[in-house]
């Protein structure tokens, strides 16, 4: 018998949330806890925390939609029209999520090829 991950389950969706900011909060605070970071080191860090973001972005879109699918027959007209903005509002989260860690990615590689 093979576990294997429901990513279309609410709950599911919810726990790796969870679980996924509680990973990005232990390396914010590595990084709070460095003593004298070089600029490397703390760019590799928010690159990190950016990836995190990203993820924990990506799986609260999957959550809404989840979610949106599931009571799109039972809502009424206004409320199906708030859930597809809150799935709107979820993807811009997931497109900035992406920017920053684009941006922490090549701050990292900047810093990197001056050495």
């Amino acid at each position: 018998m093979t576990n294997r991950i429901n990513f279309k389950d609410r709950n599911t969706l919810s726990t790796l949330r969870e679980a996924v900011g509680h990973a990005e909060i232990r390396i914010s605070q590595k990084r709070r806890e460095l003593v004298n970071p070089t600029e490397l080191e703390i760019e590799r860090f928010r690159s990190k925390e950016a990836e995190y973001s990203l993820l924990a972005a990506q799986l609260y879109l999957e959550w809404r939609l989840s979610l949106n699918k599931e009571y799109a027959a039972i809502g009424d007209a206004i409320e199906n029209k708030k859930d597809k903005l809150q799935a709107d509002i979820a993807r811009l989260e997931v497109e900035r999520a992406q920017q920053h860690l684009d941006a922490a990615e090549s701050s990292y590689r900047l810093i990197l090829s001056h050495q």
